[in-house]
């Protein structure tokens, strides 16, 4: 059983899905159903026509793989056009759609579309670019799900003409090329059907038959040509003369075009153009009284609906400038916060670190602190040490007496210089062996504070040793906050015994 596309399309346009169209077109929901109505097989009858031929069906296939459209905006229609931005950019590509397909012909559908719905010209617009591709993605959808060339598309957009031009309002099917194109099928599928079926009684006739018939043709034929001939030469011509109906006539109740007095210039239907409409010699529509009214109140409604449009538009404009102001003062107010909080923290850091040049002093000073400073003899504490690394004691922790820091520094401001120079002698004397200085601290106002200065104190620590000439890699070190809270109260500082 052949598919109906425009079934297809309709089934995914649920009331929600009208309503969000309704909405974005500006008018209500019955008269946006209505226009559907008109829209849809309009551009479904431009696909048709498009594709009649091998080279309109593979363009066809191009724009559904360039564009992607293989139906994935059914999945969440309604929120698809729920979503401003979404919307938007549907509606641009299908602005693009609809000049591709219509071509030269789109303006004249768009007046159709108008004169034929209650929307106005920018809402036909605006739902015929929603359309376009909601139609390409319903046909891109089934030349995925049948895996069809440009020749078995070609076979299913054929299969859609009968469709199609029965949904078509009047007018539509010549304007889109379609009634021209069927006509001139039908004839030469006449001809052909009249050319292989000629029986032997329509033979013989065409032999020798239909004597009566050859005679009276040219006696009929020359009869009509001067009957022609006598009208036009009584001046009873029948065809219009356009020049003569200006616009100053109008079309009166009855159908009669009449000039300002009331007197009839033609009678109704005497000239007519295509489409039923009354013209002047520029072929422009000439319209009755009521229908002129009828097209000032329709232009009046749509200008209003444009003008409530524009306001909704701006106070939903004004209302997300707003809450994005909202937010982005929000957001302000937090990065300044962070700023703050951060500004806080690398001051905090700053005053602890004192990194570059400070550490440098830091060590300048640490060197004169050793040389200072008193208590132990070096001799004992290298003795005491030696013992620790020529044992390997690994895990065994040492404190090392009467170091002490500035309050929030890791600025020495005491230290036995012999102890210290005895463990670097050792340190020396065993090159095997390792050890990570390690300190305590409470002196700061929280458990980071701590650690920032306690592995500062650490690192002084250690640089003093490198400064007694013990390598670098002998040592490491090693911050330590409130974990041991009796070290840390104390300000302990530890040599530990590694592997």
């Amino acid at each position: 059983m052949a598919i109906n596309l425009l079934d297809l399309v309709k089934g995914q346009l649920n009331e929600t899905v009208v309503g969000k169209m309704s909405q974005i077109v500006g008018a209500k929901h019955s008269e946006t159903t209505s226009a559907i109505d008109t829209v849809l097989p309009a551009l479904l009858g431009a696909v048709v026509n498009k594709g009649s031929d091998k080279s309109g069906a593979g363009s066809l296939l191009n724009m559904i793989n360039t564009g992607k459209h293989d139906g994935g905006m059914f999945d969440n229609l309604a929120g698809l056009l729920g979503n401003t931005g979404k919307a938007d950019a549907m509606m641009g590509v299908g602005k693009s759609l609809v000049s591709s397909l219509l071509g030269n012909r789109q303006s004249s559908i768009l007046d159709l579309v108008t004169n034929g719905t209650s929307l106005g010209r920018n809402s036909s617009s605006s739902l015929m670019n929603m359309l376009a591709p909601m139609v390409m993605g319903m046909i891109g959808k089934q030349v995925s799900k049948n895996g069809l060339d440009a020749r078995g598309l070609m076979k299913m957009l054929g299969g859609q003409r009968s469709i199609v031009e029965k949904a078509l309002p009047a007018g539509f099917s010549s304007a889109l090329g379609l009634a021209a194109d069927g006509h001139t099928k039908a004839a030469s599928s006449s001809r052909s059907t009249s050319s292989t079926t000629r029986t032997p009684e329509r033979e013989e006739k065409k032999k020798g038959g239909g004597g009566f018939i050859r005679i009276l043709l040219p006696i009929l034929i020359l009869g009509a040509l001067g009957y022609f001939l006598s009208r036009s030469a009584c001046g009873g011509d029948t065809t219009v003369d356009r020049s003569k109906y200006q616009t100053q006539y109008v079309v009166d109740a009855t159908g009669n075009l009449v000039d300002k007095n009331g007197k009839v210039i033609k009678n109704a239907g005497e000239f007519r153009e295509e489409n039923g409409f009354f013209v002047d010699n520029e072929g422009a529509k000439i319209q009755r009284g009521i229908d002129v009214a009828k097209e000032k109140m329709n232009n009046a409604a749509d200008k209003t609906k444009e003008a409530v449009g524009n306001a909704t538009e701006k106070t939903k404009e004004a209302v997300g400038n707003a809450t994005e102001n909202a937010k982005e003062a929000i957001g302000g107010a937090t990065a300044n916060a962070k700023e703050a909080i951060g500004n806080a923290t690398d001051k905090t850091k700053d005053a602890l670190s004192n990194t570059g040049d400070k550490i440098a002093n830091a060590a300048d000073k640490t060197k004169t602190a050793v040389t200072n400073a008193a208590g132990i003899t070096a001799v004992a504490a290298q003795e005491n040490f030696a013992k620790l690394f020529n044992t390997k004691a690994v895990g065994t922790a040492y404190g090392l007496s009467n170091i002490t820091f500035d309050t929030e520094s890791h600025r020495i401001t005491n230290m036995s210089k012999e102890e210290v120079e005895g463990l670097a002698a050792a340190l020396k004397e065993y090159p095997d062996a390792r050890i990570q200085v390690q300190v305590h601290t409470a002196d700061g106002g929280n458990n980071i504070e701590n650690k920032t200065i306690s592995n500062l104190r650490a690192k002084v620590v250690k640089d003093m040793l490198v400064t007694l000439g013990v390598d670098a890699k002998q040592i490491s070190s090693k911050g330590l906050s409130a974990k041991d809270a009796t070290k840390a109260a104390a300000n302990v500082v530890e040599v530990v015994v590694q592997e």
